[in-house]
């Protein structure tokens, strides 16, 4: 013998959990990275044929992990994955929660401050959130509006409250709303439709009588014609006639 001895390969070995393949001695014997990280680590096979306690892992790249989460807000998700929920209180919009790695990144850029007032809108004053105001209706109506301030800051108006207001039926014309025209058969003798309107004294406005055709039976008193001196001109849009009060007719 000469006194030298000869090194020895490492043969398949498993090594706290780890399995280390067969290696000749003086090469690195490579294995899976552990769990949660992909490529191979490294271990030398000594001359004794056992490996290295020192292990060459840097080559491994963690593996994107799972987002979890205890608080409730966020639901376990995948790497890469992102989700939306309300902003915090006092705020209006939508965050994000992106999950990298493990982690949530949370991303409140769109949360904006929630305002604390509704301005005066001509209808309403400048009141807090939730106040409630009144006001009266728009002119041709009884009531009142109700104005609720809500919490995007503008005025939520009921209209519930206002009714429209009518003229009566002066005999001729239907009741009729505010503003709105209303028509009737021409007086006797003529055809055709006279129209009006509900004026805002809630009486029916003079009638206009221009598209009525033909020529008075008689020389009755319409409704709607006040002499008020002894003698009037009535007006049936294609003739003029003159009458008095104090003759027959």
């Amino acid at each position: 013998m000469d006194g030298c001895s000869r090194a020895t390969d490492c043969p398949k070995t498993e090594v706290n959990g780890v399995v280390w393949p067969a290696t000749k001695s003086g090469e690195k014997g490579a294995a899976p990275c552990r769990v949660g990280y992909s490529g191979l680590r490294y271990a030398l096979c000594k001359e004794d044929g056992t490996f290295s306690n020192y292990i060459d892992d840097s080559q491994c790249v963690a593996l994107p992990q799972d987002c979890k989460d205890t608080s409730g807000l966020w639901t376990p998700v995948p790497d890469g994955t992102v989700q939306w929920a309300s902003c915090p209180y006092a705020f209006t919009g939508k965050r994000s929660a992106k999950c990298v790695n493990g982690q949530f990144v949370i991303d409140q850029s769109q949360c904006i401050p929630k305002p604390t007032q509704c301005l005066d809108n001509g209808t309403f004053p400048t009141r807090g959130i939730n106040y409630t105001a009144t006001a009266s209706c728009p002119a041709g109506y009884t009531g009142s509006l109700l104005g609720t301030c809500i919490d995007t800051g503008i005025w939520d108006t009921n209209t519930s409250g206002c009714v429209p207001m009518t003229c009566p039926s002066d005999g001729v014309f239907a009741d009729t709303k505010v503003d709105m025209p209303v028509s009737a058969p021409c007086p006797t003798g003529y055809t055709g439709q006279q129209t009006s309107k509900c004026g805002t004294n809630l009486k029916v406005e003079p009638a206009d009588r221009s598209k009525c055709v033909g020529s008075p039976r008689d020389c009755g008193t319409d409704v709607h014609d006040v002499l008020a001196m002894s003698e009037s001109t009535l007006d049936f849009g294609h003739k003029t006639y003159r009458a008095k009060s104090d003759e027959s007719t």
